[in-house]
């Protein structure tokens, strides 16, 4: 009978050789077994002999594994006798053949329904007693395979298989206008107005070995995935669409599926890493993905936007959600005398320079209650820009930068502002809950002379002076001509 030591020793898998025949049972232990994980385990040969101390050991073929042995996956490697049914290596089996073998069994095993001896769930003891000796497969939920290895009677596998993780980023977007010398900044969270485009990455740490990686993305009602925008990249290399992964959109799934004790919620996009990618994966390596978001109508001020993102791997295992938070502000305005009197009738219109520079789109949304036009309101054909109409008014969707009010028009009877406002809402939003309202002062004009007015008087007084100063000449010097 030909030696199987090859196979067994490169997957390192067993651990005690005891010289003896095949009576009795045996047991698998998973060492340094990850908290929370499943393990599953097949048997695919009979152990019917051995001899420890010579390292011979006589296989037969279990009847569910014939076909993965014969014409299968496993026929490069194994061939069956043409009497007894027994196993021998075909050749030499490196340790380079036996990832892929362990990952074709599982695969088989999968497709066949072939049911497993013994299963050890999450939060037990990770050892399977009571095995018949055998040859077994044995399988982790983290997603890449333990590996083979033989009851003989007792054997151990470690768990060398680490969870994937990931890292989600968003781009401050405010590196604009006066802030553009900051350069780009990436955390958890930023600062975006309706109508603004959002950049993202998540990075998945994918480990050696990958097995059924689905990255799931889902985002809040104030964002909508920007279509087209998804990048994948390992190191500098783009990754092919359609050959390295599968991008599905506006993806309903269950709870289940989505690791949550909610009802079935949607997911904006799922891609789905191809198994001939992940086969590819030899050692620990990050995949960037990058995609884009816009910053929609119905964003509020009162909670942030959020994207989240989560992995699942193996056979259904999940990462935690990455959460990252986009925040849009607001501000209100409001028209005061110099005595601090509210004024009406003031009309503003917003920019994003204190001369010149770009006018903000605006749409009323109710009395007093503007917000930042999207682009599709913007661009759409007659769109005009509201106008800011003060008393007391609110302007919401606006990014932490620097805004300025061009008064259009002042309150009647009072001087229109010859220079634009500043609104600064680099420290947040400006509302008068928090008592940091924006405050503009108009002050009132002077009343001049006008016909009919006291400067007509003085003159009617004067003329009528001049008038009874002159008939009193005119009478003296009669008196005195007649005297003569």
């Amino acid at each position: 009978m030909k030696k199987m030591t090859t196979l067994v020793l490169a997957m390192l898998m067993v651990l005690s050789m005891i010289a003896g025949t095949a009576a009795g049972n045996g047991s698998i232990t998973i060492n340094n077994a990850e908290d929370g994980h499943t393990y599953t385990i097949y048997k695919m040969f009979d152990l019917q002999s051995y001899n420890a101390q010579a390292g011979t050991y006589s296989y037969t073929i279990t009847a569910a594994w014939r076909e993965f042995v014969e014409t299968g996956y496993g026929k490069d490697f194994f061939e069956i006798s043409a009497t007894g049914n027994y196993v021998t290596e075909k050749g030499s089996i490196s340790s380079d053949d036996v990832p892929m073998l362990a990952k074709e069994a599982l695969k088989y095993a999968e497709e066949k329904d072939i049911a497993p001896v013994a299963t050890l769930p999450q939060g037990n003891s990770y050892t399977a007693s009571s095995l018949d000796l055998g040859y077994y497969l044995v399988d982790s939920s983290l997603g890449t395979l333990c590996g083979l290895t033989t009851t003989n009677p007792n054997a151990t596998v470690n768990e060398k298989n680490a969870v994937p993780t990931i890292t989600k980023k968003v781009l401050e977007d405010a590196n604009r206008n006066e802030k553009a010398d900051e350069g780009e900044v990436w955390g958890e969270s930023n600062t975006a107005g309706i109508g603004d485009s959002v950049l993202y990455t998540t990075t998945i740490h994918a480990k050696k070995g990958a097995v059924g990686y689905k990255l799931h993305d889902q985002m809040t009602k104030g964002l909508t995935f920007t279509n087209g925008s998804i990048v994948v990249k390992v190191g500098n290399e783009a990754l092919t669409e359609g050959a390295d992964y599968t991008v599905a959109y506006d993806v309903a799934c269950t709870a289940e599926a989505h690791n949550t004790s909610s009802a079935t919620t949607a997911c904006d996009f799922v891609i789905t890493f191809t198994e001939s990618f992940l086969d590819d994966i030899s050692s620990d390596v990050e995949i960037l993905v990058t995609y884009e978001a816009t910053v929609n109508e119905n964003a509020t001020i009162a909670m942030p936007e959020e994207n989240a993102t989560m992995l699942q791997y193996g056979d259904h295992a999940f990462t935690n959600w990455a959460i990252t938070k986009t925040r849009n502000y607001a501000f209100e305005v409001v028209k005061v005398d110099k005595d601090g009197n509210t004024l009406s009738g003031a009309r503003f219109e917003l920019y994003d320079a204190k001369t010149g520079g770009n006018k903000i789109p605006l749409v009323e949304t109710a009395t007093g209650v503007y917000r930042v036009a999207t682009d599709a309101e913007a661009n759409a054909e007659n769109f005009t820009s509201a106008i800011i109409e003060v008393g007391e008014a609110t302007i919401n969707g606006l990014d932490n930068i620097k805004y300025y009010l061009d008064e259009t028009k002042a309150p009647n009877g009072y001087n229109k502002l010859s220079d634009r406002v500043t609104v600064d809402l680099t420290g947040g939003s400006l509302l008068s809950s928090d008592e940091k309202e924006v405050k503009v002062v108009n002050r009132a004009g002077t009343l001049l002379p006008a016909t009919g007015g006291m400067g007509t008087t003085v003159f009617y007084l004067l003329g009528g002076i001049m008038v009874v100063l002159a008939f009193v000449l005119l009478v003296t010097k009669k008196r005195v001509g007649n005297k003569a």
